[in-house]
């Protein structure tokens, strides 16, 4: 068997070695290469082969394998349509040819370059390009365009300045387009449109002043508008802008042919609040003259000022009852109107002249030591004279008597009298010490506590403080200190940005001092509940004997308090046992989350506020 296998073996080495021979080069072939001859045409070329050995036959290969007896037998001239390698061998006689290597290049078709067609729209040119077959890409820019660039669609393309467009035509099997290259000349339109707003309801309609030939595009985000609508640039038409709130108008004009002008931005103050009138300049009423003020804006409140300041929502805010003018001199009143969602209004003002009452007179003809005495009172014609016999400045709610009239008086006292009129500014009051024969009981006159009034708004309250005894002085504090020693004077109304307790003492030369008022001031949004001794209500007390600038660190967030900064005197003495709950359940546990009520007693130089803790996990705060 193994010498049948060798016999086979050596018969077929025996044929091989010809071809080996001849691919190597080891013996020089007797039979001629193939030669080869191409003619080419666009997308194809064709070849012929043809040997020297007449006889031969011949054998090729395109996919670049060396060719034998078992590929493709040439017969006659071969077409290809893409480039490869032809490699071809003479067969004759057993004997094989030397192969012969050739290149065949096919040229691929070119696709069609595309054409470019601009025609005029508005805010521009609008190019269309085709070619008749494959996909177009182009350039805006000057730069060759290559299948990066973008990609045209059947939009077309809004040019909106002069440039250099390229594009090219690029089709599978074909060799891309020549580049076709346009200059596209858009001139800018410098129209600045004119925008007018009317009142139409609850809103406004703003209306641009328009030529057919023109189109124009808005936006009301603040965004920049573009020569199309999409869902936030709008296209502007006969009926208007309508707005409701204050914005900023943002247009563009654009015409055919023309890139879009310049962006306009026209700030709108949203639907503005009326001026506020006053019907007429003033009525006359005992002690000045009173003002009247009308909005025809529904719901807007009115801010004014009398000494000729430019109001804000912080000054005084108009009622009903009017503004009494009772300086004398000429005052100005400034007032303006507000409305959430509008514009304010125009300041508005008038000047209001008012003159002051010659002082009133007193006169007697009886005798000091008359056990009773009649005293006549005078003054300007037509005024009436109020009085006081206890030393405190009359105002118009005292005892009155008419211009020429009498009072009699009993016992020793001090008379304050002070003329007053319709139309015109109180007189200065004036004081005269009577003596009788029955000595005296007058005792001294307080002032009247203060009160308290308060508006939230979004981000703070504003405090309104008012005291009714005529020419007092009102002292205010925010951080719980003495008002007496420490506190602000009180002008106008109060901005507070964060919840507080309010103090506030009235004062007044020849009165006992008001009670101190404590108020509870809150602000929206702050998480700090600030509890008085009246929980959440107003109370009115006597001022501690010892009150530092220490109360108030208690009086306010209590985790805060800093003992290196009180200053010496009196310090609140606090025991657990005085923190019960807010439901009264006598409890001496605070460890529980809630609100509490602290009651403070006083007593000098006890420093001990390191005791004081907050509610475990609470939202609230122990406060005064």
């Amino acid at each position: 068997m193994l010498k049948k296998l060798f016999t086979v073996f050596f018969a077929v080495l025996v044929m091989a070695l010809p071809i080996c021979a001849m691919a190597f080069g080891e013996e020089e072939s007797s039979v001629s290469t193939p030669n080869i001859s191409v003619t080419t045409s666009t997308g194809s070329a064709t070849f012929t082969l043809k040997s020297d050995s007449e006889n031969a036959k011949i054998y090729y290969t395109t996919d670049g394998s060396d060719p034998t007896t078992a590929d493709k037998k040439y017969s006659k001239s071969v077409k290809i349509t893409k480039s490869c390698e032809v490699r071809a061998v003479a067969y004759e006689g057993g004997e094989y040819s030397p192969v012969g290597y050739y290149t065949v290049t096919v040229t691929k078709a070119r696709a069609k370059a595309p054409t470019i067609k601009a025609t005029d729209v508005a805010g521009g040119k609008k190019l269309t390009m085709s070619s008749s077959s494959g996909t177009i890409y182009y350039t805006t820019d000057g730069s060759t365009p290559t299948t990066d660039s973008e990609k045209y669609s059947s939009k077309g393309v809004i040019i909106t300045e002069s440039c250099y467009v390229k594009a090219v035509a690029v089709r599978s099997g074909y060799q891309n387009s020549s580049v076709t290259t346009v200059y596209v000349k858009v001139p800018q339109f410098s129209g600045k449109p004119t925008l007018k707003a009317t009142s139409s309801g609850s809103s406004t309609v703003v209306k641009i002043t328009s030529s057919s030939s023109y189109t124009y595009y808005y936006t009301l985000d603040g965004s920049t508008p573009v020569p199309e609508a999409t869902s936030y640039c709008k296209k502007y038409t006969s009926s208007g802008i309508k707005v409701k709130e204050a914005c900023v108008i943002k247009v563009i004009v654009c015409r055919d042919g023309y890139a879009p002008s310049p962006v306009y931005a026209f700030e709108f103050k949203g639907p503005q609040c009326a001026t506020p009138t006053h019907p007429d300049s003033g009525t006359a009423v005992i002690g000045g003259i009173k003002v009247t003020l009308k909005c025809s804006t529904s719901g807007a409140d009115i801010y004014y000022t009398i000494n000729g300041g430019e109001p804000t929502e912080y000054d005084e805010k108009y009622t009903s009852a009017g503004i009494l003018i009772e300086e004398p001199g000429t005052s100005t009143v400034r007032y303006i109107a507000m409305k959430s969602g509008y514009a304010n209004s125009e300041v508005g003002s008038f000047r209001v002249s008012l003159s002051q009452l010659s002082k009133p007179k007193a006169s007697t003809s009886d005798s000091e030591t008359a056990k009773s005495r009649k005293i006549k009172l005078t003054g300007t014609s037509g005024s009436s004279i109020y009085y006081t016999t206890d030393g405190s400045e009359p105002t118009t709610s005292d005892k009155k008597v008419s211009s020429g009239g009498t009072v009699t008086i009993k016992e020793d006292c001090v008379l304050s009298i002070m003329a007053a009129k319709k139309g015109y500014a109180n007189s200065e009051v004036v004081s005269y010490n009577i003596e009788t024969g029955n000595g005296s009981s007058t005792t001294g006159k307080r002032v009247s506590n203060p009160t308290a009034s308060q508006s939230k708004y979004d981000d703070y309250t504003k405090v309104t403080l008012r005291c009714s005894t005529s020419g007092a002085t009102i002292y205010y504090t925010l951080d719980g200190s003495n008002p007496l020693l420490y506190g602000e004077e009180y002008k106008s109304a109060i901005r507070v940005e964060r919840s507080c307790l309010l103090y506030a003492i009235a004062v007044k030369d020849g009165y006992e001092n008001s009670q101190v008022l404590q108020y509870p001031v809150s602000v929206k949004g702050d998480d700090v509940v600030v509890l008085g001794g009246g929980g959440s209500e107003p109370t009115y007390s006597e001022a501690p004997e010892a009150w530092g600038s220490a109360y108030g660190k208690y009086s306010n967030l209590l985790d805060e308090f800093d003992p290196a900064a009180a200053e010496d005197g009196g310090y609140p003495d606090i025991d657990d046992s005085v923190i019960v709950p807010m439901d009264g359940s006598g409890s001496d546990s605070y460890s529980e989350e809630g609100e509490y009520d602290l009651d403070l007693s006083w007593e000098e130089g006890v420093k001990n506020a390191e005791e004081i803790e907050e509610p475990v996990d609470g939202d609230g705060y122990i406060a005064l």
